[in-house]
């Protein structure tokens, strides 16, 4: 956790997908304390040991605003739906941190 923790800035803020909470989480505090009860989801749903999870980001686009900001949106996708992940991120002297992760769900449409 504090890897994955440490790329986010102390005042990021979250928007997670369902079934999670539909506020809007502040402080890297509070997004931690939610990606725990994530990761215990998904640890709880795996058969087997490790990795519970492996991520595959499609269609990544990295959109820079300015010399020290950017947006980074890309789709994770999964047998029943695609999850969309917008994240914008500051470049401080520690280099880039998450300021926001937004991330809603897509129900899969196989006609499309």
């Amino acid at each position: 956790m504090p890897p994955f923790i440490d790329c986010f800035a102390d005042d990021a803020t979250a928007f997670f997908p369902e079934p999670e909470p539909p506020l809007r989480f502040e402080g890297k505090a509070a997004i931690q304390a939610q990606f725990k009860k994530v990761f215990a989801a998904i640890r709880g749903g795996a058969a087997g040991g490790p990795p519970f999870h492996t991520l595959r980001p499609q269609n990544m686009t990295v959109q820079f605003v300015s010399g020290e900001s950017a947006i980074v949106t890309f789709h994770l996708r999964g047998e029943k739906r695609i999850a969309r992940r917008s994240l914008v991120l500051r470049k401080t002297g520690a280099g880039w941190r998450i300021v926001h992760l937004h991330a809603s769900n897509v129900v899969v449409d196989e006609q499309r």
